[in-house]
């Protein structure tokens, strides 16, 4: 087998469209789960913020309504232990800060991910109510990195996606190796056994394709090819034995014709001279190389009056 032919082969052709709708299943697989899961850990991020929001409210709210500048700080200090935070701000109703802090923002190689799915530093705020609860007397903001927020996601993500090209690509080989040793290989050997098949003498193939393979497409192509040799090899010794009958006949005609005293001819279709036997050019006097196409059947039946010679 030729290195394009086993390019060309089934197998092969097999495999790489196995592997190929393997991987596209999983990744389309994937896509679903990740959709699905994306959607749940945006949620997870965005109670995790909203409860940092709720957690802060009461004392930032108290540290704004008695302007404690240490109360504020505090309050910031514990959202930035927050990860995820990458500002936070409390203002008074006039806009003054009384409490910020930031922090640089780190994106992580999937921040491009995290762009086209949304908004990468959403804000958050909450109004800052007095006492009694009546009154806004500032708020309470931050933003948050949800590059970082969904840096173990992300990692999950790679780790799904790499081990899911590994099953894909090793479910790939494995059907490959199925087809190859249960319809590829018995093909090649039936191939192999018919390009050694004598036309002058073709004989029924005992090719070894396997015993589950005798009823299924692969056994009904053998069983064909064979019937096909079959036949072919009893046309062969039909046409060997007319062959052999017309070649004694002619041999037994021309015996008769070289030991009777007059000529013999045959005419084909169109009544034109196609045999004249040696009597002829014997009686005649023609030369035997004489073209019987210079002979007309009325010059031939004009020459039957002519005697024959004796010597």
């Amino acid at each position: 087998m030729t290195k394009h032919h086993r390019r060309a082969s089934i197998s092969l052709q097999l495999a790489r469209w196995t592997i190929f709708l393997a991987i596209m299943l999983g990744f389309v697989t994937s896509l679903i789960e990740i959709t699905f899961d994306y959607s749940d850990e945006r949620e997870r991020i965005d109670q995790a913020a909203n409860q940092a929001l709720l957690v802060g409210q009461p004392s930032a709210a108290n540290a704004v309504y008695q302007f404690d500048d240490l109360l504020a700080r505090e309050v910031i200090e514990g959202l930035s232990n927050y990860k995820f935070i990458i500002d936070a701000n409390i203002v008074e109703e006039s806009g003054s800060a009384l409490g910020t802090f930031e922090r640089p923002i780190e994106t992580g190689r999937l921040f491009w991910l995290t762009k086209r799915l949304g908004d990468p530093f959403p804000m958050y705020t909450k109004s800052l109510l007095d006492p009694n609860g009546l009154n806004e007397i500032g708020a309470l903001s931050f933003r948050i990195n949800v590059d970082l927020a969904l840096s173990e996601f992300y990692d999950r993500l790679l780790v799904n996606i790499f081990l899911g090209i590994i099953k894909s690509t090793i479910l790939g080989l494995i059907l490959f190796a199925v087809f190859f040793y249960s319809v590829g290989r018995p093909l090649v050997s039936l191939s192999k056994d018919i390009s050694t098949v004598d036309p002058r003498n073709p004989s029924p193939l005992t090719t070894e394709i396997g015993k589950g393979n005798r009823l299924n497409e692969i056994g009904w192509l053998l069983n064909s090819i064979n019937r096909l040799l079959t036949s072919s090899q009893e046309i062969l010794i039909e046409n060997q034995d007319a062959q052999a009958k017309i070649q004694h006949n002619e041999v037994r005609t021309n015996d008769f014709a070289r030991a009777a005293s007059d000529w013999f001819w045959e005419t084909d279709a169109e009544h034109s001279p196609s045999y004249l036997s040696e009597r002829f050019f014997e009686i005649t006097g023609y030369d035997p190389s004489t073209s019987l196409d210079a002979l007309e059947l009325r010059e031939i039946q004009d020459l039957e009056s002519i005697e024959p010679q004796h010597t």
